[in-house]
């Protein structure tokens, strides 16, 4: 048949896109992402920003590399969980305590945030991403 067919509009409000999280940016946030930097100033640019946005980190492991073979590290258990200031303390230490010019790296397991706020500002602030099976949020 032919000729010309006309049908009403309709709008369908479509679910929202599975996998995509909402988060709450008052309650806190645990960010289940291992992180590891590999350079001295990678290292110390990551520590920054976790003190800027009070971040505390678990599974904290820091060492230090030197071409010649020689190497130190801190490494702690994945349960035990620091404050940003202590992370960067214990990276100095290391430095201090480290052959010259050797390289820093630093791992992290995961990271707690005071709120949702704050990690949605760290992660803007680092251009990072995540997904939502990274991110433990108890309401």
């Amino acid at each position: 048949m032919k000729g010309e067919y006309l049908s009403e509009k309709r709008s369908i409000k479509a679910p929202a896109q599975s996998g995509k999280l909402e988060i709450d940016k008052q309650l806190p946030l645990r960010w289940k992402r291992k992180k590891d930097l590999t350079t001295t100033s990678e290292s110390y640019k990551f520590v920054s920003a976790l003190k800027k946005f009070k971040v505390s980190g678990k599974g904290v492991s820091i060492a230090s590399q030197k071409e010649n073979g020689k190497w130190m590290n801190l490494s702690a258990d994945e349960e035990r969980k620091f404050e940003a200031d202590k992370i960067e303390n214990f990276l100095q230490f290391i430095q201090d305590n480290s052959e010259p010019d050797s390289k820093l790296n630093l791992s992290i397991s995961e990271m707690d945030f005071e709120n949702g706020q704050l990690f949605l500002d760290f992660i803007k602030d680092l251009s990072e991403d995540y997904k939502a099976e990274e991110i433990e949020q108890k309401r």
